[in-house]
């Protein structure tokens, strides 16, 4: 059994090139509908619409490959955007998001890093290859 490191992962979220992003995370979840009734001892539910969500971090960029933290001089909040989670070498989460938010963080005497949020749009496509 191999054990999977985080040294094989990557993010890349489209229009935000000007962030080196070093780790993320992903909530994939269900909605559960209550389908217990009068006279039913037990609950008893179905699963609904699935989504999910996503936290990525990295380090500010500054280079000419990497110009901005957004996409040219925007912040892309608005607009959807091709998000790939990498776990391993053929090991993705694949989908569209809308990114929610975006924090900055810069200290006088470390790192300048930026936080992106976003919410999953539509199927998450699950690439899981550990051959």
């Amino acid at each position: 059994m191999a054990i999977l490191s985080g040294i094989g992962g990557n993010c890349s979220v489209a229009g935000h090139t000007g962030v080196g992003f070093r780790d993320w995370t992903a909530n994939i979840t269900t909605t559960e509908i209550d389908t217990t009734i009068f006279g039913d001892t037990h609950k008893k539910v179905i699963g609904g619409l699935q989504g999910g969500t996503f936290t990525a971090n990295g380090l500010l960029e500054l280079d000419s490959g990497s110009p901005a933290p957004g996409d040219a001089s925007n912040i892309e909040l608005n607009t959807l955007q091709n998000v790939v989670l990498t776990t391993a070498t053929a090991c993705t989460l694949t989908a569209d998001a809308l990114i929610t938010q975006q924090d900055f963080s810069v200290a006088v005497s470390g790192e300048a890093t930026s936080t992106l949020n976003g919410t999953f749009n539509g199927a998450i496509a699950l690439a899981w290859d550990d051959s």
